[in-house]
This record gives structure tokens, sequence and C-alpha cells, in this order.
């Protein structure tokens, strides 16, 4: 699947044990389908980026392979109803200084992509 030039790849089980909390940039969650595809989970690392269908997972599937996002340094954005950006502490600032500037409010889940694909897509 590809979304604004970024390809995404659905995540395999193998996948999932090389994303870590070093090399996963951001993740978007969105359960309710107003901002992008419902019931999806999204990956973007430095090694590529990713999708998961069945976001309704989100919880489970979050304490089996990313619990480090409960740390409480990892910033969350509460978008529209029930979607989630999830954000690495590490680039959180520069992040949502460029999302910001975009100043598209309705339109999250693309900024991000784009920002992703200019910034820190390998």
């Amino acid at each position: 699947m590809d979304i604004n030039g970024v390809k995404f790849q659905r995540i395999t089980e193998q996948d999932l044990h090389k994303i870590n909390q070093e090399n996963l940039m951001f993740l978007f969650v969105s359960s309710s389908g107003v901002v992008a595809d419902c019931g999806y989970i999204y990956l973007f690392s430095s090694g590529g980026a990713f999708y998961i269908k069945n976001a309704i997972y989100f919880e489970p599937f979050i304490n089996k392979y990313f619990s480090f996002i409960y740390d409480n340094t990892w910033r969350e954005i509460n978008l529209y109803f029930c979607d989630l950006l999830i954000i690495n502490p590490k680039i959180y600032d520069s992040f949502v200084l460029d999302l910001c500037s975009r100043n598209i409010r309705d339109y999250w889940f693309q900024s991000a992509i784009e920002i992703y694909r200019d910034k820190y897509h390998v």
C-alpha cells in the first residue's frame, strides 16, 4: 500500500521483533476511521513504514511488543474520535513543530506521513 509516496508493508512477526524504542519514531492508531482507515495501526520506524489491521486489539498489542510506550516519556496526541498519534520523545518537539507549521488540523495523518517521507524515511 502506498500513501503520499510512502510504501507501507503489512507487518510480520519478524518485523515486530526488529522494531524497538530506538527505531520506532511514531505510530498512528485509527480506531474510528475519522482521520484514516478504521481499525489500523500504522508504525513509522527508521527501517520502514508498516501497518496492522484490527486496531481494536491496540492495548494487548502494545503490551506485547511496545510496552515502553507506557513509560510516560512517549507523547500522545489525541486526534478526532479515538484516533491517536504516539510520538517518540526524541523527535517530539521537531515533529510537532513540523506538524503544526502545516496548519492543516483536519489532516493529521497525511501531514504525519509527509513529514516522515520528507524528513525521516530512509
